[in-house]
């Protein structure tokens, strides 16, 4: 799961987000790691609930996934604002 979450976030690091076609790749990407990231918290608080790992070692489990789903939603919504900009620039209007 951790991997896939890296894998996500790599390949939508690798696409550019000049053009529109790689700009909705890139955002799938970035979709696809926040999911991910959802899906391990939720197994992490099982895990604990499971008395399958200690009160801190959740904690710091999430931590470090919240740390990297709140860095991949500010990506995320940076990317938007800068892709409306260019697309601003051309005189096109961007779609969500």
């Amino acid at each position: 799961m951790t991997l896939d979450i890296f894998q996500h976030i790599q390949e939508a690091n690798e696409l550019d987000l000049t053009d529109p076609q790689e700009y909705r790749e890139r955002r799938y990407e970035q979709k696809k790691a926040l999911t991910e990231c959802k899906t391990v918290l939720f197994l992490i608080e099982l895990s604990f609930e499971k008395e399958l790992i200690s009160s801190e070692q959740c904690a710091e489990w999430t931590r470090h996934v919240m740390n990297v789903k709140n860095m991949t939603a500010k990506w995320r919504k940076q990317d938007r604002e800068r892709f409306a900009a260019l697309q601003q620039n051309r005189g096109i209007t961007p779609r969500r």
